[in-house]
């Protein structure tokens, strides 16, 4: 027991005592300064003191602001369901609005994509018929691939752009026909 307290006590006085640092990571300045009554050099003593060393650090403040984007389609549901409710042929048929945006500073990129190139008779079946839709001033054609950069300084082209499909049915077979457009909206980095 003796030979293991005699261990102990000599460790201690080759190591020192191990106390964890209060203070890690912590940034500490120091400079040793001096305060005079008389600044050196003024022998009549009516200039106040002053100090003779200064000390200074810098305190960094930085954040990160992620790149964001938006997208909202306006979609006039009752519409979109029968385009042909009312005639087969149309030129600028109203079918809402879209809105996008990225806060990118190069501006952002918009893709359209159509699943089927065109409005497929019967989900899918042959022939289909060819449209475009107006997107503000874009014009969108399903049976090519769409994509556009879009300036930060020209993003209200994306604001409030209305959706207009161009379609003529008049000699098409009977049936339904439909595509899906897939719009997509990315920040250019």
């Amino acid at each position: 027991m003796k030979q293991v307290f005699f261990a102990a006590i000599l460790g201690l006085a080759l190591f020192g005592l191990i106390i964890p640092d209060a203070d890690a990571g912590k940034r500490h300045k120091h400079r040793m300064c001096n305060s005079y009554d008389t600044p050196p050099g003024d022998d009549q003593g009516d200039d106040p003191g002053g100090v003779m060393c200064d000390i200074s650090d810098d305190i960094i403040i930085t954040g990160i602001v992620p790149c964001e984007c938006e997208l909202t389609i306006d979609f006039d549901n009752t519409l979109g369901t029968n385009v042909f409710a009312s005639e087969l042929n149309h030129t600028d048929l109203g079918l809402g609005s879209v809105s996008a945006y990225c806060n990118t500073v190069d501006g952002f990129k918009v893709t359209m994509s159509s699943a089927n190139g065109g409005m497929a008779r019967n989900g899918g079946g042959a022939p289909s018929l060819p449209y475009t839709l107006n997107v503000g001033s874009y014009v969108f054609d399903p049976a090519v691939a769409f994509e556009e950069t879009i300036d930060q300084v020209n993003a209200t082209d994306f604001e409030n752009a209305a959706l207009e499909l161009n379609v003529d049915a008049s000699d098409a077979l009977e049936g339904t026909y439909s595509d899906t457009v897939t719009i997509e909206v990315a920040g250019v980095i």
